[in-house]
């Protein structure tokens, strides 16, 4: 196996101001770095740039090369799956009446209902047409926290 060797005589790499290692770019293609002490900091500082609108390039842990895993940002997409999964579910199940309520993580209940005029939440003073544009309108504007449940009552 090679040895690493500085072309200078030297120390081959410089040592790492700290163990991880995070590498950003934000929207305007600006690249910044930062050095932690712990994988918690440094996961935290990722979630917050990510929703600051910044791409992860890379965290790691430099002193075994090893990819630290941030948690997957739970987007309206995803959301917008699981609230048509629990109205189909109810459809096959018969219900005529469809309330599905959504649960988050801050303790908050969100109602969608399922009425002859579209689809109503008590977040809103108007009907949606479609169960997608209420999913979307309420995770964009009115969810506090991350849905945890979603359920049929």
């Amino acid at each position: 196996m090679s040895e690493f060797k500085a072309l200078d005589g030297g120390k081959p790499f410089m040592q790492p101001e700290s163990p991880f290692f995070l590498l950003t770019e934000d929207e305007e293609g600006n690249v910044s770095y930062c050095w932690w002490d712990n994988e918690e900091g440094l996961q935290e500082d990722a979630v917050e740039r990510r929703s600051n609108g910044e791409r992860i390039i890379c965290a790691i842990e430099i002193s075994s090369c090893r990819d630290v895993e941030i948690p997957p940002e739970y987007t309206v997409d995803d959301f917008i799956e699981e609230v048509n999964s629990a109205y189909d579910d109810a459809k096959e199940k018969g219900f005529d009446s469809i309330v599905l309520v959504v649960e988050t993580d801050t303790e908050q209940t969100y109602y969608i209902n399922d009425t002859e005029d579209g689809f109503q939440c008590d977040e809103f003073d108007y009907y949606f047409e479609d169960l997608d544009s209420i999913a979307e309108t309420l995770f964009n504007e009115k969810i506090i926290g991350k849905p945890i449940e979603i359920r049929i009552d």
